[in-house]
């Protein structure tokens, strides 16, 4: 039986997190192909759930259930931040990962929030030519 609500969450998921299925397959481990199958049925493996999740920037909670708030918790502080982007940032162009590097030290000691540092650095990241 194909959970119609669970293949809305996944539609609404990647289009909130702004990035394409090719993007989202990649960032959990299995083709395009599979997160097309995966919403057409509106099933999907409970770790690949927990991996799409983070990969779009939603609640895992939400997502498996749609109890609860759509968002992950933001980061409260930089070094929380910093935390979070780890293998993300390992995983960017060299440039990409240099301006992260001085923006997270820039705000470290900032009274900004983490997520306040992270919506800067993704809009500068946004802008950047590539």
């Amino acid at each position: 039986m194909v959970d119609k609500n669970f293949s809305e969450r996944i539609k609404l998921a990647i289009a909130v997190s702004g990035k394409t299925q090719a993007a989202i397959a990649e960032a959990i481990g299995i083709t395009p192909q599979a997160v097309s199958k995966q919403i057409r049925k509106g099933v999907m493996k409970r770790e690949n759930i927990a991996k799409f999740a983070d990969a779009t920037g939603v609640s895992f909670a939400w997502l498996l259930s749609g109890n609860g708030s759509r968002h992950q918790k933001d980061p409260e502080t930089v070094e929380d931040l910093a935390r979070s982007l780890g293998e993300q940032i390992l995983n960017s162009p060299q440039e990409v990962q240099d301006l992260v590097l001085m923006l997270l030290t820039k705000y470290k000691n900032d009274e900004r929030t983490g997520a306040e540092v992270a919506k800067a650095i993704k809009a500068l990241v946004a802008q950047m030519p590539g």
